[in-house]
């Protein structure tokens, strides 16, 4: 609860690692931390390794001070739980088999390096709130990476959509700033490039000869935008218009 710790070899937490108090210096050599429990911290200030800290379990964070040291934190568990709001480094969690990260409602998770969220053919990586109906939030600021995700009410404060296109990745809802489908986009004429279309016009998307969605045209330039798009490698897209 008090005082400091060093870290000056590799760490292996048997069960939770709790932080209520007191100043803990994670390594500036890389060495690990495994944590084969639950990590908590409820106070202190607690510095992790420049290299990989491995948690099981959840991870909870209600005060104190977390600093990420440019180090890796993975999730290694199945069914896991990040409560609090975060600022990591890379962020990781990747699984074969089925599973469940849940982040608390209304808190945000700032990704300063990669984040990498990955599922499997079949066996998707689940991203919830844990409040039905409210969205959390996060900021991946670099790199991400990502595949076979089922994502939910989860808010991308980014500037930068999380682009999940391709990826095998399902959209259940409620989600801002990601993308899951592709963007049609482009103008319409009534010669051969030259006069554009009048405002207002349908447009209609049709995807292997089912309609997807209408819009209008419009700015002037006959211009047209269909977002969310999903498409198979063999699907076959056209439109057609109508004043």
């Amino acid at each position: 609860d008090s005082g400091t710790y060093n870290q000056t070899a590799a760490l292996t937490v048997t069960g939770d690692m709790q932080i209520n108090g007191g100043t803990f210096n994670g390594s500036t050599a890389s060495d690990a931390i495994d944590v084969n429990g639950n990590f908590s911290q409820t106070g202190g200030t607690f510095t992790s390794t420049n290299g990989t800290m491995t948690v099981e379990d959840n991870f909870s964070r209600t005060a104190g001070t977390f600093t990420h040291n440019s180090g890796t934190v993975t999730f290694d568990g199945t069914n896991q739980t990040i409560s609090g709001s975060t600022t990591f480094n890379h962020f990781t969690k990747t699984v074969a088999a089925a599973a469940t990260l849940t982040f608390t409602a209304g808190t945000t998770q700032t990704i300063a390096g990669t984040l990498t969220l990955q599922g499997a053919s079949g066996q998707l990586l689940s991203l919830r709130s844990s409040v039905n109906g409210t969205q959390w939030n996060i900021n991946p600021q670099g790199t991400r990476t990502i595949a076979f995700l089922d994502v939910k009410e989860s808010n991308n404060t980014n500037a930068t959509a999380i682009n999940a296109c391709g990826t095998g990745s399902v959209n259940s809802g409620n989600n801002t700033n990601w993308h899951f489908g592709v963007v049609i986009s482009g103008n319409v004429y009534t010669d051969l490039g030259v006069t554009a279309i009048a405002n207002g016009v349908s447009i209609v998307l049709i995807v292997n000869g089912t309609s997807t969605g209408t819009t209008t045209t419009g700015g002037g330039t006959g211009a047209y935008s269909f977002s969310e798009i999903i498409l198979a490698a063999t699907s076959i897209a056209g439109w057609c218009s109508a004043t």
